[in-house]
């Protein structure tokens, strides 16, 4: 679009915001800070709403964000909640973010929504990540600074930015573990109204999917005893939960608690058999008849 008709466009807006008590939001749709730039000078809104895409990425959201402050602009995002969010914490007069939960399916860790705020990873997400494919896939012995610089192409000047030490590093990707293996599956759970569902649900969630991880977890547990310690704990709040969905389901506590762990033996098989095996097609209805007539009578 040539300059004549964004003129004309920006004249209309001003027209419309000068002519109503409403308050007016622009800027999903403009191309790089100097859109903005005459957008302001117009008086065509109250209010901002930057596109991370269109806006120009990181470096042209923080131009525009400069601007707005300038102009007194309050700041809301268009999509990308899992880039806007971080942006918007950085930006001076952050307002609302937008929330299109389009890209949870295939993200490692979606933006997660909580009483009306989204609740950002406060770690550096590349390190975590990049540490805990290393661990699943070589152990505990090959997560070292050199390693993860390799991988990801960065200085170790940036490890060290965030962490002193490799300890605190690991000390990061166990809490990064507990959240996302134990903590985060619980909240979805919750949202699941019948007990049975959510149990089943869980069933689903802890054998069908890939256990490297775990195995190298607890590889890791049997040589560390600090590490054997945060297993044991995390490992009485999954049988806790699985205690409580059962009594939800009508069990008496005692009978509860019992299949409980009974239920998360299991599991620790599975998981230790199906690293040294490629699970059959059969084998999992297989296993879940048999809990659920332990479960269900």
């Amino acid at each position: 679009m040539n300059s004549s008709p964004r003129l004309a466009i920006r004249v209309i807006h001003a027209r419309i915001a000068e002519a109503t008590s409403t308050a007016i939001q622009l800027g999903e749709n403009w191309w790089g800070p100097h859109d903005m730039t005459g957008s302001i000078a117009a008086h065509a809104s109250n209010h901002i709403m930057l596109d991370v895409m269109k806006i120009g990425g990181v470096s042209g959201w923080l131009r525009a964000a400069a601007l707005a402050e300038a102009a007194g602009l309050s700041v809301s995002s268009h999509i990308f909640p899992e880039f806007s969010a971080h942006l918007l914490g950085v930006t001076p007069i952050g307002q609302w973010l937008e929330y299109l939960n389009i890209g949870s399916s295939i993200l490692m860790e979606p933006v997660r929504i909580q009483d009306g705020y989204a609740m950002m990873p406060n770690r550096p997400g590349s390190w975590i990540h990049a540490g805990l494919r290393l661990l699943a896939t070589s152990g505990i012995d090959t997560v070292k600074v050199e390693t993860l610089t390799k991988e990801l192409h960065i200085s170790k000047g940036s490890f060290y930015h965030y962490w002193h030490t490799r300890s605190e590093f690991l000390g990061a990707l166990i809490a990064c573990w507990e959240e996302r293996g134990t903590r985060r599956v619980i909240d979805e759970l919750e949202k699941i109204p019948a007990p049975q569902e959510r149990f089943q649900r869980l069933f689903e969630t802890s054998f069908s999917t890939d256990k490297k991880l775990e195995a190298a977890i607890h590889q890791w547990a049997n040589v560390d005893a600090t590490m054997a310690g945060c297993v044991a704990a995390t490992e009485e709040v999954r049988v806790a939960y699985i205690t409580k969905l059962l009594c939800d389901m009508g069990k008496p506590f005692t009978q509860a608690s019992a299949l409980a762990r009974l239920c998360y033996f299991v599991y620790l098989g599975w998981i230790d058999w199906s690293r040294r095996n490629d699970p059959a097609a059969g084998t999992l209805p297989e296993i879940q008849q048999t809990l659920w007539a332990l479960v269900f009578t």
